[in-house]
């Protein structure tokens, strides 16, 4: 198929992979598949279990593809979606304008960072906000979230549209 990676055994020692990436402008998405790697599964490993094997290699794969990771700050929010059931809610936010994107060469260090900073907003919103996030009260405070994403300019906080219950 053309435009696919390949895997190549050849100059592989025993017990080694080599995974070819073409550099015709394949996206991760039609690169499911590398060498009979799942690439989603082994980042969906390196995100549950942080510095394991399955990081380094997602680490090589984001550097040999030359894809940069951003760290984007939002200002979020929760709202109530109707009365259904007994009511829900959803969290929506907007991007933080003075915020200086972030930018990272792995996936693996962009998410470090980012659970560095949700880790210090948590301790920031606690001492310093009088409503938590999820009391009915939190629109007169100020709550934060980080995120990773692929793109340098930060997309609209999860939804695209409000949610409508069914």
């Amino acid at each position: 198929m053309h435009g696919m990676p390949t895997h190549d055994d050849s100059d592989a020692s025993e017990g080694e992979i080599q995974i070819v990436i073409h550099e015709d402008g394949d996206t991760e998405d039609e690169i499911a598949v590398i060498g009979g790697i799942d690439i989603q599964a082994l980042r969906s490993e390196a995100h549950a279990h942080p510095g394991t094997i399955a990081g380094v290699i997602v680490s090589y794969i984001d550097q040999a593809r030359n894809v940069t990771w951003y760290v984007h700050k939002y200002e979020i929010a929760l709202h109530s979606g109707g009365p259904e059931e007994g009511g829900w809610w959803f969290t929506d936010g907007d991007p933080v304008d003075d915020w200086e994107v972030m930018q990272f060469p792995t996936e693996a260090l962009a998410y470090e960072q980012c659970r560095i900073l949700n880790d210090q907003e948590n301790i920031r919103r606690e001492s310093e906000e009088e409503y938590g996030f999820t009391s009915v009260l939190s629109h007169r405070s100020r709550h934060y979230t980080y995120s990773v994403e692929t793109t340098p300019t930060p997309e609209e906080y999860p939804l695209k549209q409000r949610p409508h219950y069914e």
